[in-house]
């Protein structure tokens, strides 16, 4: 009988259950997490001041001792600079500064902040133990290494695909996952796509 190659499906959440970051804990996390805070104020200081003072002018965040709750949610404090930078409208500012307010530039900057955020939370996550849980179920004895790893996730999953990214390039330093779909980016089209995602 052929040996079956598992395929293992990721659901929504499923990072959480390995202790990494929901969509709504990022802002608590840029910001309260010392060191995650420490290493975002030294690299990008001035644009982590825009963000910091629009969620604390804007969405009511406390200076001090803010709590997760306290954070808005990271999509819509995203759809609102949105809107604002494409109408051109600016948040204003309150007494002494007002009726100047973040216009257009500073929210672009802040928007590009806020993607810098992201992916120093996820890249924070994805250095510490997290991803274990991951690591030991994708090098399960029960894959075919011929074949890879053959992942479905239910929700885009950064932990899942840089660990797929680790497997594919275990086969060969240029690999890719394979996403079954036509992906044209420059490093897609030089990899082999041999793990399944």
């Amino acid at each position: 009988m052929p040996h079956e190659n598992p395929v293992f499906i990721f659901g929504a959440g499923a990072s959480k259950a390995c202790g990494g970051p929901l969509t709504d804990d990022i802002l608590f996390d840029a910001f309260r997490n010392e060191a995650i805070n420490a290493k975002v104020t030294r690299e990008r200081p001035q644009e982590v001041e825009v963000v910091w003072e629009c969620l604390t002018e804007h969405f009511h965040v406390p200076k001090q001792d803010a709590a997760k709750t306290d954070f808005p949610s990271l999509t819509l404090l995203l759809s609102i600079l949105d809107l604002s930078i494409d109408r051109n409208r600016a948040l204003p500012r309150r007494l002494p500064r007002f009726p100047k307010g973040l216009g257009r530039q500073e929210l672009t900057k802040a928007r590009a902040a806020i993607e810098y955020l992201i992916f120093s939370v996820l890249d924070y996550h994805l250095r510490s133990p997290l991803g274990r849980a991951y690591r030991d179920l994708l090098s399960s004895p029960m894959i075919d290494d011929a074949r890879g790893a053959r992942v479905i996730s239910l929700n885009y999953d950064i932990i899942a695909d840089s660990l797929m990214c680790d497997i594919a390039q275990r086969h060969d330093a240029f690999a890719t996952p394979n996403y079954c779909c036509d992906i044209r980016t420059p490093g897609m089209r030089i990899g082999r796509g041999t793990a399944r995602y």
